[in-house]
């Protein structure tokens, strides 16, 4: 009788999981669902755009960017991970929904490690710290040997709560042990018209190509940027180490055919080797990542349990 049940299970098991077996091998069929967790028109929302045209040209079938922001990406988020698992709705997702939110928000509406299927890396987009023109300050030393100076007066802009940006600038005053006051803006552009006014000192900003007009004093990077060589990294000045940076990729819901998923990662691997890739990622500052859907799935893991203790230790929450 035991036999009898357990042979019992595994064939409905096999015949439940038929119809997406059958799915992926005739996929696709119809237009595919490219969910952007932003606005149209950044950076997120442009490098997404060149991957969807790339998995349409070579799959032979429209990928619709639907750009769905809100919630620092949850809402796009939440809306994949309900999405039926049969490869016409994926998310470009960045490291916010992707691994950090998840230690930001009491109540989360998915789980990143449960609900994503992981596909493919894309690139990483560095943090950089610019101060004011007005600010004397001319190297990150100097910087750092004002802000000691004068503990509790120097204010230090981000793009948003619980963005890389703010938790790379906490990370930062924690390795230099100088007091600073985080600024929270709704974005980069408010930061960076501050900053230009005069009325904030320092920005912890992801990389933006308009960032010549203010004293770039080191980026987040394991190496120098490509686009701004003369700009040290802030781990080679020996005041820190903060390598870190908003990062992209693609994923899908939990449960999508292992088949339809090496397929759009092989895809976004090649693309990411041409000339036209890079092309494209060397004016937003952005390295190029790639990879197996496993590196995806423990490079997110690995995001997550590094941030964790600082996000807890500044009592950072979003709501």
């Amino acid at each position: 009788m035991k036999f009898f049940r357990y042979a019992l299970a595994l064939l409905i098991a096999a015949v439940a999981s038929l119809p997406l077996a059958a799915a992926a091998q005739t996929w696709p069929t119809r237009p595919i669902t490219l969910v952007v967790a932003f606005a149209a028109g950044g950076s997120t929302d442009g490098v997404a755009r060149l991957i969807a045209q790339e998995l349409g040209d070579k799959l032979g079938h429209r990928v619709i960017v639907e750009n769905r922001a809100g919630a620092g990406g949850n809402v796009a988020a939440q809306l994949v991970a309900k999405a039926a698992p049969d490869g016409y709705t994926f998310l470009f997702v960045t490291s916010g929904p992707a691994s950090i939110n998840k230690l930001l928000y009491k109540s989360l509406p998915y789980d990143p490690a449960k609900d994503f299927a992981p596909v493919a890396l894309v690139g990483i987009i560095p943090q950089v710290v610019v101060t004011s023109p007005k600010f004397s300050p001319k190297t990150l030393k100097e910087l750092v040997d004002y802000a000691k100076a004068n503990p509790g007066k120097l204010n230090f802009g981000n793009s948003g709560i619980g963005t890389t940006s703010h938790i790379s600038a906490v990370l930062f005053a924690q390795e230099t042990a100088i007091d600073v006051a985080h600024v929270t803006y709704r974005g980069t552009a408010p930061l960076v018209t501050d900053l230009i006014g005069g009325q904030i000192e320092v920005g912890f900003p992801s990389y933006f190509p308009q960032m010549a007009t203010l004293n770039a004093l080191a980026v987040s990077t394991a190496e120098r940027m490509e686009a701004f060589p003369h700009i040290p990294t802030i781990k080679e000045t020996g005041l820190a180490d903060v390598i870190a940076g908003v990062w992209f990729g693609i994923v899908a819901p939990a449960g999508v055919p292992r088949e339809i998923v090496s397929q759009v990662n092989s895809i976004i691997n090649d693309f990411l080797k041409t000339p036209a890739a890079k092309a494209a990622a060397v004016p937003l500052g952005m390295r190029i990542l790639g990879g197996t859907p496993e590196q995806m799935g423990a490079y997110m893991a690995q995001e997550t349990a590094r941030w964790a203790p600082i996000i807890k230790a500044a009592n950072i929450t979003a709501e």
